[in-house]
């Protein structure tokens, strides 16, 4: 003890010492305690400082709680401490019979947490003279304290945001009630602000995409029903997409580029983007293991088209090239390009006057050419 009160000397002499110039303050401390006398009498006056606040706890508990002896208790007053506590839990138990069984707790062992925790529970009303009579035998009572303003917040966080934060201000006059310290490291504080901030990041969020601001959000929210509206109009390629598809998609993405002012729009100018590219990529595509040019892959469209259509008389075959020279602009080729698609109509003409090529005609022309090599 003399020596946690030569510390305390200590400090308070380096206090004066800040005042001075730090050689002249440190020289004055060494002098100070380089005499013995003087040394003791600072240890005198913070011993007699400590024992004066000593005996104000004392009498306060005196006062307070009627314990009028103060000593360290013995394994067999805490013992009969703990099981005084315990028959608290019997029901037929009136106010004064609990009163005069805690009183005898206090009297057994004034250092036991479960006492104050008990108190705490149950005159939650002298919270503050409860905490200082606790603190003073070296019990903290905070995690208890937290406990209850965490069950406090839970009983009136709410479903919105509008209510959290009216919970916020409500829990921060709790811990008033309960004496505790305010401080932003309070669990209880840092779960709140986690939900506030769980609650401003879904408003700051529209269709997934999260921005800085509430203000952007709100413009956000006031442009998506035009970009659902664009959206509404797409649809994803197919193999027989033509060109006009991909010319729509591009005038659509330069509308929405041009109305969209926030970043929203990165978000489904990269989906049309998406589309483009796979248009692109079933555009191209001849067969299962062949891809080809725009030019080559529109040129096999032109004879599939055909392929598609009756071309066994005159009249199918006439109704079939006006439809193939409105087809062939939807695909990138003129009619001047398209030789493969009107050498398939020459030939469907000659099937329909000479006849089709048997399988055994053709194996023998194949024949032929062999030998003759």
């Amino acid at each position: 003890m003399r020596n946690l009160a030569e510390g305390a000397g200590h400090s308070v002499i380096n206090a004066v010492g800040n005042a001075m110039d730090t050689a002249k303050a440190n020289r004055a401390i060494r002098q100070l305690y380089a005499n013995e006398k003087i040394r003791m009498k600072f240890n005198e006056e913070v011993l007699y400082s400590a024992w004066n606040l000593h005996f104000v706890l004392i009498d306060l508990l005196e006062k307070a709680l009627q314990i009028n002896v103060w000593e360290i208790p013995a394994v067999e007053d805490v013992d009969r401490a703990d099981r005084l506590l315990n028959n608290l839990q019997s029901s037929v138990l009136d106010e004064e019979a609990k009163k005069d069984i805690i009183m005898q707790a206090y009297n057994a062992n004034p250092y036991s947490r479960r006492l104050y925790v008990t108190l705490f529970y149950n005159y939650r009303q002298e919270v503050k003279s409860i905490t200082e009579i606790a603190e003073y035998f070296g019990v903290d009572l905070t995690d208890e304290k937290e406990k209850l303003a965490l069950v406090f917040l839970k009983e009136h966080i709410g479903n919105t945001e509008e209510e959290a934060r009216k919970a916020k201000e409500d829990l921060i006059e709790y811990y008033k009630t309960i004496d505790l310290d305010f401080s932003e490291t309070l669990l209880s504080y840092r779960y709140i602000n986690a939900l506030l901030l769980l609650y401003d990041r879904e408003y700051r969020t529209v269709d997934g995409v999260v921005f800085d601001t509430r203000e952007e959000a709100d413009i956000a929210k006031e442009e998506f029903p035009y970009i659902a509206e664009i959206l509404g109009q797409i649809e994803a390629p197919t193999k027989d997409s033509t060109l006009e598809y991909e010319n729509d998609l591009l005038k659509k993405r330069e509308e929405l580029d041009r109305r969209i002012t926030t970043k929203i729009k990165d978000k489904y100018l990269s989906q049309i983007d998406g589309y483009l590219k796979d248009f692109d990529n079933k555009f191209c595509t001849i067969s299962f293991f062949k891809k080809g040019t725009r030019k080559e892959a529109a040129k096999a469209k032109a004879v599939n088209f055909l392929k598609k259509m009756d071309t066994s008389n005159e009249q199918a075959r006439e109704e079939a090239t006006e439809k193939l020279k409105e087809y062939l602009p939807k695909i990138g080729l003129t009619e001047e390009e398209a030789t493969e698609a009107w050498e398939y109509l020459k030939k469907k003409e000659h099937e329909e006057i000479y006849g089709k090529e048997s399988a055994f005609s053709k194996i023998t022309k194949g024949l032929g050419g062999f030998f003759k090599k």
